[in-house]
């Protein structure tokens, strides 16, 4: 909400701000770590909603967790020398990695994929 307001609010520090207000206004830098965080957890909000229909089943959560594990990735890539972000995205590439690595010693995920129609064992050999 903030991002989207980012110019509004601003100019209401600018134009009417108390010393004290002035001094907690963002920097450029801010804003942009904030859109960079509001951007990723957008993609991330896709995702959920995607998975919470009634038509979604067990066979999407490794495609899923592929895909959040591939935007951990290169978020991770994109931003390694900006030390707030490497440690944000670490954490969390590391949260969904362990989670991730436990679907290896369930055989509920790798029968669902190897049953259903379109992916079978291409999405097995490929990962």
């Amino acid at each position: 909400m903030a991002w989207a307001l980012r110019d509004v609010i601003n100019e209401f520090i600018t134009l009417h701000g108390t010393l004290d207000l002035k001094k907690d206004k963002l920097t450029d830098m801010e804003w942009h770590t904030i859109r960079v965080i509001k951007d990723f957890l957008e993609k991330l909000l896709m995702l959920t909603k995607a998975c919470e229909s009634r038509e979604s089943t067990l066979n999407l959560t490794l495609p899923s967790t592929d895909y959040i594990l591939d935007l951990f990735k290169k978020i991770k890539t994109e931003y390694k020398d900006n030390l707030t972000f490497v440690s944000m995205f670490n954490s969390g590439w590391a949260k969904i990695d362990k989670y991730y690595k436990l679907t290896d010693k369930t055989p509920a995920y790798i029968t669902v994929i190897v049953l259903h129609p379109s992916r079978k064992w291409k999405w097995i050999k490929k990962h």
